[in-house]
């Protein structure tokens, strides 16, 4: 391995990781190397990286591939064990998934079987917090307990280099699995990914919280506010954009509305309700003369949502779309920006915000505007009280 190339790359990829808020540190190898030697191991073949699997997206890997790395190899499934071989200059990277979960911490490698498929081996860890080390004219984020997390993985003389160390048998946090994966899935469920955003938090996130049934305030908001305008709630054909576990519109549908869901995440069924589990732009939205899209433009790419509010421009006729978002206020001072949170009901993941200057400035040209406030106590939950906007949009 060319270790000036190596470190190039890595500088590359903390860049990325750091301009998109992807969590990410120096595992393995190259956190062994970096920490006791200040220098990568001179036997080392590939640098490599663990990153967490809840902050990982799309722009990750579109900007990953813009720097000229090239996507060599996957392995595993996104809800377990994912791991991706990129390379730049024949210099190879290992980007592990990590996945934090309640019963184990983990990472995981793989051994070619046929060509076709590849024995799963975990790598276990204890809890542990970040910090960051400089190494060759750069910081780079690795675990703030080094010496534990080395001391897990390599054993008591982690800091005695082993010329016969094998990343199967070696590692004292390794656990064979038995399980094996096809290169076809790992590549389909890439595939997946690049065409969702967050989807392994929103699918964790409603799995993980199906007690979040009650209607959300800005359900009964927009009841109101319907109940004013139509004399008969049965003529409203309404969608519900993102709706996720379905508890605001099985609201609406209990007070008469005809609603149907979208969701491409998980999403719970309902007899009763016709819910699409597909991208918002692949329904046809000329069928609704009303759109209800709670916290949805946060969890959306700028450029989707664009596409979405042109898209219900062009195909729908005198309609009502309402929106609650969060807002930018008191998170960045800048007119938009994608910040990286850690929910009380989810783990990390990102949000797309605007301020509500950006966000008219937006919609100005494609709808009138009947309602835009940006307030605290709009969406209340246990400790957390954010400023959001709710709008009010009519066609032109």
């Amino acid at each position: 391995m060319n270790n000036n190339q190596a470190i190039s790359n890595l500088k590359e990829l903390d860049t990325i990781f750091r301009e998109l808020g992807v969590e990410y540190w120096l595992s393995n190898g190259t956190l062994l190397g970096v920490y006791r030697d200040n220098k990568l191991i001179d036997s080392d073949a590939n640098t490599d990286i663990s990153v967490n699997v809840k902050t990982i997206s799309k722009d990750m890997f579109q900007k990953i591939k813009a720097a000229d790395f090239s996507l060599v190899r996957f392995f595993g499934k996104l809800q377990d064990g994912f791991m991706v071989e990129i390379a730049k200059n024949d210099v190879k990277t290992n980007l592990f998934f990590f996945y934090k979960n309640k019963e184990k911490w983990y990472h995981s490698v793989y051994v070619d079987v046929d060509g076709n498929e590849s024995l799963k081996y975990d790598y276990v860890f204890e809890p542990f917090e970040l910090t960051e080390i400089s190494f060759e004219g750069n910081q780079f984020v690795i675990p703030s307990n080094t010496e534990v997390v080395l001391n897990q993985q390599y054993g008591d003389d982690w800091q005695t280099p082993n010329n016969n160390w094998s990343y199967t048998d070696s590692p004292k946090n390794a656990v064979k699995t038995n399980e094996r994966f096809k290169v076809s899935e790992s590549e389909s469920d890439f595939n997946t990914l690049m065409n969702f955003e967050n989807k392994s938090y929103w699918d964790e996130f409603y799995k993980s919280n199906k007690d979040l049934n009650k209607e959300s305030d800005f359900a009964r908001f927009v009841l109101s506010d319907l109940e004013k305008r139509y004399e008969n709630l049965g003529s409203i054909q309404m969608v519900d954009l993102g709706c996720g576990n379905l508890r605001d519109t099985r609201y609406f549908h209990h007070n008469g509305i005809n609603i149907e869901g979208v969701d491409l995440s998980f999403n719970l069924s309902d007899p009763s309700i016709k819910t699409y589990n597909d991208s918002v732009l692949n329904v046809d939205l000329q069928q609704y003369n009303v759109f209800y899209a709670r916290f949805f433009v946060h969890s959306i790419k700028e450029d989707i949502l664009d596409e979405l509010l042109n898209k219900i421009k062009s195909e729908a006729d005198n309609f009502i779309f309402y929106i609650e978002t969060r807002s930018s206020k008191d998170i960045t001072n800048e007119k938009k920006s994608i910040t990286f949170f850690k929910s009380s009901i989810g783990d990390k993941h990102y949000r797309y915000l605007y301020s509500k200057d950006y966000l008219e400035e937006k919609l100005k040209p494609l709808f009138n505007i009947d309602y835009l406030i940006e307030d605290k106590d709009l969406a209340v939950y246990k400790e957390e009280n954010p400023y959001c906007l709710r709008v009010i949009l009519k066609s032109k």
